[in-house]
């Protein structure tokens, strides 16, 4: 599981000291960001979701803002280095934003407040792990003359490339656009909500439940400083709790949850309650052969004393004929 956006209970004083900078900081965030398509998510158990790229729909992914997009340079946080650059996740398991139970309550802070930034987060260390884990796994099966490692390892960095660069304060940027793009989208749909009450008749029969709980959803992550000062700061290098710096610094994989929900017991008693779809169950199973090879692969180059870290690109790797 890849969830990288922490709010730990013990950080709630910090809140307290952030003061005026909270709004600079709001101000400092690009608001030009934007997202595309749907994510479309499986449920997988309480609070834990398998998200996925549909085929025949246009990808969900985020465009970080406009290179144009004046930055103010003093004030607030981030450098937002990154413009004009979408993102678009792959297959993957999260449980949205990390924030502890007992802060569920608090506006803006509930697990799935701003899901859509959370995916792009996760994604954001995900794929800037597997560019890292398969230097090492490549320089590995060189080592040994594995050219089929090789080759799985040189494909994998060539798809990563683009995220070999990112730091962990760029993904914290990155995650602060997608909340700031979706706290005003949420303010744009209150409006118009507004709006329409505004022009209803006296006559017009009271709102459904279920209007007046959207709109108290919609309420909820409006534009607030403190909550994206809050979100941004957590997932930062120099937050001064270490969780999402581990994470950052993290190299492992998911096989284990794929061989547990492709295994023959789970998978035929999955799908014999309906909880899981034969289609699913054949997709866990094609990632499972990835993330198999994957994770040898890493795991060789652990046992041959070489750690993954950012590396030169290297030459590809031939395919034999």
């Amino acid at each position: 599981m890849k969830t990288r956006t922490l709010l730990p209970a013990t950080g709630l004083g910090l809140l307290l000291l952030a003061g005026c900078s909270t709004q600079a900081t709001f101000d400092k965030v690009p608001q030009t960001g934007r997202f595309s398509g749907e994510p479309r998510m499986v449920a997988m158990a309480p609070d834990t979701f398998f998200f996925f790229q549909p085929k025949k729909d246009p990808p969900f992914a985020f465009t970080t803002h406009r290179k144009d997009e004046a930055v103010p340079a003093n004030g607030g946080r981030g450098q937002y280095r990154l413009a004009d650059w979408k993102i678009q996740p792959e297959d993957i398991i999260t449980d949205g934003a990390s924030v502890p139970r007992q802060l569920w309550n608090v506006t803006g802070f509930s697990a799935f407040d701003f899901t859509r930034a959370a995916l792009i987060h996760d994604w954001l260390y995900e794929a800037h792990h597997r560019y890292v884990m398969a230097g090492a796994a490549y320089e590995a099966a060189k080592l040994r003359g594995n050219t089929q490692a090789m080759q799985r390892s040189a494909e994998d960095r060539r798809h990563y490339e683009p995220y070999k660069d990112i730091t962990q304060d760029d993904a914290a940027d990155i995650f602060a656009e997608c909340v700031k793009s979706a706290m005003l989208e949420s303010e744009e749909i209150v409006k118009e909500f507004d709006l329409q009450k505004k022009n209803r008749s006296g006559a017009a029969p009271p709102e459904s439940a279920n209007l007046t709980s959207l709109k108290d959803a919609f309420h909820t992550n409006r534009p607030s400083a403190l909550t994206l000062w809050a979100y941004h700061y957590f997932v930062s290098s120099d937050c001064l709790v270490g969780a999402s710096k581990q994470a950052w610094e993290e190299r492992s994989t998911d096989v284990d949850i794929y061989r547990v929900l492709a295994s023959k017991k789970v998978a035929a008693q999955a799908e014999k309650n309906g909880y899981l779809s034969k289609w699913m169950i054949h997709r866990f199973r094609d990632i499972l052969k990835r993330e198999e090879e994957r994770h040898h692969d890493y795991q060789q180059a652990l046992q041959q004393g070489i750690a993954a870290q950012t590396t030169p690109a290297f030459p590809p790797v031939k395919k034999n004929n």
